[in-house]
C-alpha cells in the first residue's frame, strides 16, 4: 500500500489487500499500521500533501480488525482514487471490494477467491489507466487461489499476465530491496528440490540482464554491480559439493 515516489501529486497509489488470508489479518493490520505511522518519520511523506494510498478491500473486514487490534483509525469508503490525498490525512481511504463471507483472523475461506482476485485487478487496471501510479502487493494464500480454480502459482506471474501487451507477456523478475542491496533470485515458487534442475545458464543470463535493464531505467543506477551467487556452499568448490 506505501510508495515513495512524488513526481505527480493528483494521483494516488493503491495496495489490493484482500489477497492475503496467511492469516487473513495480517494485511489489514499492515495497512492500518501504515495509516497510524503517516506523520511519523517512518511514514514516508504519506498524507502531507505529497503521497497518498488507497485500499482496495472490504471496509468491513478493515473496521473489524481495527476493533480487534484495538486501533482507533477512521474509514471512509471511496469510489474513485479522485480527493484521496485530502481524506488519508484524517482517514483510511477504502475502494469497496466485497468479501462473499464474514471471515476470522487466521482461517482462510475459499469463497473469498473471487473477492482476492477481483482486487487485484482493479488495483492493475487503475495504474494501467494512469488513475494511479503504483500498486504494491501483500502476500496471497497460494493454497486457497489454487483450490478455487486459479492456475497461477502466484500473484508474480499474474500480474505479468495483466501487463501483457500486443508483443506478449513479459517474464516477471522478483527484486528483494534492503538499503542499496538488491536480490533477484533466478526461481521462484517451486519447491527446493526442483532448483538445481530448473537453474540453467540461459535463466541465469536472462535473469541478470532483465535486472540489469531495470536498475538502470527504473532505479537510475548507471553501472549496476552484479554478483552471482553459488547454489552449494563455496560455490561447489569446483564441482566437490555438487
Amino acid at each position: 500500500m506505501i510508495t515513495f515516489s512524488s513526481r505527480n501529486q493528483n494521483q494516488p497509489f493503491l495496495g489490493p489487500t484482500l489477497r492475503a488470508f496467511v492469516p487473513p489479518c495480517l494485511p489489514p493490520l499492515r495497512h492500518l499500521r501504515t495509516h497510524r505511522l503517516r506523520r511519523t518519520p517512518l511514514g514516508f511523506g504519506l498524507g502531507r500533501g505529497r503521497l497518498a494510498a488507497i485500499v482496495a478491500g472490504d471496509p468491513d473486514l478493515f473496521a473489524g480488525r481495527a476493533r480487534i487490534l484495538g486501533l482507533d483509525i477512521a474509514i471512509e469508503q471511496v469510489d474513485a482514487a479522485a480527493g484521496v490525498h485530502e481524506l488519508f490525512a484524517h482517514a483510511l481511504p477504502i475502494f469497496p471490494v466485497r468479501l462473499p463471507t464474514k471471515t476470522e483472523p487466521g482461517v482462510g475461506d475459499e469463497l473469498c477467491a473471487d473477492a482476492i482476485i477481483t482486487a487485484i485487478d482493479t488495483c492493475v487496471d487503475w495504474v494501467r489507466k494512469g488513475k494511479a501510479r503504483a500498486v504494491v502487493t501483500n502476500p496471497i494464500n497460494k493454497k486457497l487461489l489454487s483450490a478455487a480454480g486459479f492456475e497461477h502459482p502466484c500473484h508474480t506471474q499474474y500480474l505479468a499476465e495483466l501487463c501483457a501487451t500486443s508483443d506478449g507477456t513479459p517474464r516477471p523478475v522478483m527484486m528483494l530491496v534492503c538499503g542499496d542491496l538488491r536480490v533477484v533470485p533466478a526461481t521462484v515458487h517451486i519447491p527446493l528440490k526442483d532448483v538445481p534442475g530448473a537453474l540453467t545458464q540461459e535463466l541465469i543470463v536472462e535473469t541478470v540482464d532483465i535486472a540489469v535493464k531495470d536498475l538502470r531505467d527504473c532505479f537510475g543506477i548507471s553501472t549496476p554491480r552484479i554478483a552471482v551467487t553459488g547454489l552449494n556452499p563455496d560455490a561447489g568448490e569446483d564441482g566437490m559439493l555438487g
